[in-house]
């Protein structure tokens, strides 16, 4: 069971060379480096409405207010939006919980 369990965390968040810190809600979370947002989010396992998003930008249900390091909060697609060191989630899309 261990081995299916890493085969299916290999298909869906790659291989993990490297964790970065990310804040989410003003709670500071290790994710994989480089990994898009929802993907951080099925990561630490939040609760998530798969049914709500497309994964692909078409839909824009993942929109959320995230600040890069150095810049402002800026409306951003979390399918589209990689983690990296420093980066903020103001609030989670509608859909996802902690």
């Amino acid at each position: 069971m261990l081995k299916t369990q890493a085969n299916e965390n290999s298909r869906l968040f790659g291989e993990i060379d490297q964790m970065v810190e990310i804040t989410v809600e003003g709670n500071k979370y290790s994710v994989p480096k480089d990994l898009e947002l929802l993907r951080c989010f099925q990561y630490l396992e939040f609760k998530i409405a798969f049914e709500n998003f497309c994964w692909n930008a078409s839909c824009e249900n993942c929109a959320a207010n995230v600040k890069l390091p150095g810049k402002t909060y800026e409306r951003t697609l979390c399918c589209q939006e990689s983690s990296v060191e420093g980066l903020d989630v103001e609030k989670l899309p509608e859909g996802i919980e902690k």
